[in-house]
């Protein structure tokens, strides 16, 4: 779930509303481009390959079948599909290039006008290796690769097979970043460069040596099961063992041999059994050295007991608690990888849409009734034109000769009045008995 939010709190309503519309708008287009599915891929990736890339594009129609339309496509690329110019960091790739395949119908809608009949020389052919698991049908399609060069500034489409450039402008999205991909999550790189580094390989020796050993166990294991030998007129000894060891019957217990006198029963028993005991503790022993195998390659990889789902009864809860809070440290290098395209996808997204997505779209994305600036400046035409009435009021008040001196003539009058109120009221204070009566004596 994408979330959008200013970078600063202090609740301006512009960046509040701004963000809002942004990650309403979010949340629609990565429903529409499953994202789930997306980010799966690109977590198997991860896990695999130790890299997993996304590729943003922006599609858009003015009419047709379905009408106007506006969308931003988040796709999955193999790891055959993307390349990359060689660089220490990602900050120093000047080039990246992504990989599609179209059939030829569709390279003559998209690139005739720009190149004319120069798509019929790229290589068509089936895809078998999609084919055999069910990714691809007997179309005949070409590997068309779409070329970001930042040193340039340019966009180039080239096709394999064809010599010609197909299609060649400047970026049609303008982007911060520039190249419309985020990073690719990686897991381990090689020292000083961006090559990826699968975990397999670091243990791949112990790989080789399970694989080893379970043919062993198999081999063997076919083996083990109750046979015995029985004197007959014809055959030989080696034969019979060979037999015996080989039979695949289960039904087939007991195989004849004609030189009995070569196992050297005395005791006159008319059947011999085929020891299994020391092929079955072979077996045991086999299994108990396939499992330590499997334990390396579990602290290898750093995957914990409690993360399998199995422990040690004779743990305690502390130990326990240990390893579940610790067992998640060797892979959040990998977790995090994953949130950080997610976020980095998001910021994609968002940009493009607020750069060229139309203001009804966004607003039909977003569900939101965000007035226009027409309407805006509709509702404020009238508070301007009363404010400009009661200018012209003021202005016409302070201009009339009779308001003026009134005003003045009025204090003057009222300044006047409290004054002759106040001797007045001095007057009769001293004047009245009490008063006299109450002054202090010279006493």
């Amino acid at each position: 779930m994408p979330v959008v939010v200013p970078k600063f709190k202090d609740r301006r309503p512009l960046y509040r509303v701004a963000s809002e519309l942004m990650e309403r708008c979010a949340v629609v287009g990565f429903d529409l481009t499953d994202i789930n599915s997306v980010m799966m891929l690109i977590r198997d990736d991860l896990t695999v390959l130790a890299r997993g890339v996304a590729w943003v594009r922006y599609e858009s129609a003015e009419g047709g079948k379905y009408g106007a339309f506006e969308k931003v496509c988040i796709e999955h690329k193999e790891r055959k599909d993307f390349l990359h110019e060689p660089a220490r960091k990602w900050d120093e790739v000047g080039w990246v290039a992504g990989a599609g395949y179209l059939t030829k119908k569709e390279m003559r809608k998209r690139f005739r006008k720009t190149s004319g009949d120069a798509y019929q020389n790229a290589s068509y052919t089936v895809l078998r290796e999609e084919r055999e698991v069910g990714g691809a049908d007997n179309k005949r399609k070409a590997k068309v690769w779409e070329i970001w060069s930042k040193d340039d500034n340019k966009v180039v489409w080239v096709a394999e097979g064809c010599d010609k450039i197909l299609d060649e402008s400047e970026p049609h999205l303008k982007l911060e970043g520039f190249f419309p991909c985020p990073k690719p999550a990686y897991a381990t790189v090689q020292r000083g460069s961006l090559m990826p580094v699968p975990d397999m390989l670091f243990y791949k020796d112990q790989l080789e040596e399970i694989n080893e050993l379970t043919g062993r166990i198999h081999a063997l294991s076919e083996s083990i099961k109750v046979q015995g030998f029985y004197p007959s007129g014809s055959g030989d000894l080696a034969d019979a063992i060979e037999a015996a060891v080989k039979s695949v019957d289960n039904r087939r217990i007991l195989i004849p041999v004609s030189n009995w006198a070569a196992f050297g029963s005395t005791s006159g028993d008319p059947i011999i059994w085929l020891p299994i005991e020391m092929v079955a503790s072979t077996v045991a022993q086999l299994v108990e050295l396939r499992r330590q195998i499997i334990d390396d390659v579990y602290q290898i990889i750093g995957l914990s007991d409690i993360m399998r789902g199995t422990t040690d009864a004779s743990e305690t809860l502390g130990a326990q608690q240990l390893k579940s809070q610790y067992g998640s440290v060797r892979i959040r290098d990998k977790q995090g990888e994953l949130v950080r395209i997610a976020r980095d996808l998001v910021r994609i997204m968002a940009e493009i849409m607020a750069e060229e997505f139309d203001t009804d779209t966004l607003l039909d994305m977003s569900q939101m009734e965000i007035p226009t600036d027409a309407e805006i400046r509709q509702q404020v035409k009238p508070l301007e034109e009363q404010a400009k009435s009661i200018t012209a009021e003021l202005k016409q008040a302070q201009t009339d000769p009779r308001c003026a001196p009134k005003r003045k003539q009025t204090r003057r009058k009222r300044n006047r009045s409290c004054s002759r109120r106040s001797s007045r009221f001095s007057r009769s204070w001293r004047r009245s008995p009490s008063c006299r009566n109450s002054r202090p004596s010279k006493r």
